[in-house]
């Protein structure tokens, strides 16, 4: 039954998007009117869609943590096994739902909101913790290198919280294993500067201008990781751009890169943005 009422949903979300085109076709309208109209639909039909997943992936995370937890009985070292692998596939989902109503809502250049003083080192602590099991997994050192742990910004601690999670999780997947990640935070004639330093693959001279536009992925990169989206370096200069800041990329192939979000010190307030 559930996957009927699936069905059915996806068939009416694609009745509506091509509705939606052939309407736009119908009228008297430029081209330029047009790519337009077709940017504006895929875009609102993608945020459909991201919803869509969101509220099921968000179920079946609770119900594979239930179980892992042990709270509807004990679990064999095989059944446990299972159980996490499901949970990292349903991780990535739920990012990848995530990054795509991130997306949406910064392309419609949507208000923000929940701004508050955050402490970039406990942030900083709090991404890495959060990434631990990619850590130990590859067995790297994240070093927190000539940081000032009393950095403040007047920032959405969840947006913030995106961006460096988007630095150092890349940082942490492109190193060599064994290796170091290092990590800086300081603050230099007014602005606050985050970078992120890994010994990883770099980037091909040669695409090192796309490096923050949607959907890129560096040729070298899809042989290390194959399951990224490349949306996540596009949404971290988003966001660092919408709160009044800048990213930017130092990389040579084979040798690694530096990620940097710099934060004028003095940014207080943008508009709200309600998610």
């Amino acid at each position: 039954m559930c996957h009927v009422i699936a069905r059915s949903e996806a068939k009416s979300d694609f009745t509506w998007y091509n509705n939606q085109m052939t309407e736009d076709k119908n009228k008297d309208t430029s081209a330029g009117d047009l790519m337009s109209n077709l940017s504006r639909a895929t875009s609102d039909f993608l945020n459909l869609i991201a919803h869509k997943i969101h509220n099921p992936v968000g179920a079946i995370t609770w119900q594979l943590e239930m179980l892992l937890s042990g709270d509807l009985g004990p679990l064999t070292k095989d059944q446990r096994d299972t159980l996490e692998i499901s949970l990292r596939s349903v991780h990535q989902l739920n990012d990848f739902s995530r990054s795509l109503m991130y997306v949406f809502e910064l392309e419609k250049d949507m208000p923000i909101i929940q701004q508050k003083d955050v402490i970039l080192f406990d942030l900083v602590q709090k991404v890495v913790k959060h990434l631990s099991s990619i850590t130990k997994e590859r067995n790297i050192n994240v070093i927190c290198e000539n940081c000032d742990k009393s950095l403040a910004v007047f920032l959405d601690p969840e947006l913030a919280f995106a961006i460096l999670r988007t630095f150092i999780e890349n940082a942490i997947r492109y190193s060599k294993a064994n290796s170091a990640v290092s990590i800086y935070l300081e603050d230099i004639d007014g602005e606050i500067i985050v970078r992120v330093k890994d010994n990883g693959c770099g980037i091909p001279s040669s695409q090192r201008h796309l490096v923050f536009t949607k959907f890129f992925r560096g040729a070298n990169a899809k042989k290390i990781w194959t399951e990224g989206t490349g949306l996540s370096l596009f949404i971290a200069k988003s966001i660092a751009e919408r709160t009044g800041g800048k990213v930017f990329c130092e990389s040579t192939e084979n040798m690694g890169s530096v990620f940097s979000w710099h934060i004028p010190s003095h940014k207080r307030s943008v508009q709200p943005w309600e998610r």
